[in-house]
């Protein structure tokens, strides 16, 4: 499998990188996470990830991340994207965004 594009969500501050690789078909591969007031972004474990359903023909993501106490990633959270909109879901907010499935 090879990773040559990524979609992107920036909303409320956070910067969330979904880096795509292909095998038959396009695969979640990497998740890229950048909180607000932070440069540096980290790469989320795979095993930490749930990607519910994700659909490039039908611009779906629904994607959770799960943080079990480790102070050096995020809080848990969950990323909804239907066509053009998103909600990011984390610390109890809800932050909409545009999502962009140009790549």
């Amino acid at each position: 499998m090879y990773a040559t594009e990524a979609l992107s969500f920036n909303g409320g501050g956070y910067t969330i990188q979904i880096v795509i690789g292909y095998e038959d078909n396009p695969v979640v591969a990497q998740v890229l996470f950048t909180p607000p007031g932070v440069k540096d972004w980290v790469s989320l474990a795979r095993n930490l990830l749930q990607i519910e359903k994700f659909d490039m023909k039908k611009s779906i993501l629904i994607m959770h991340f799960s943080n079990k106490n480790n102070p050096d990633l995020p809080g848990s959270f969950s990323l909804s994207v239907k066509k053009t909109k998103a909600v990011l879901s984390i610390s109890g907010k809800e932050i909409k965004s545009e999502f962009n499935w140009d790549i």
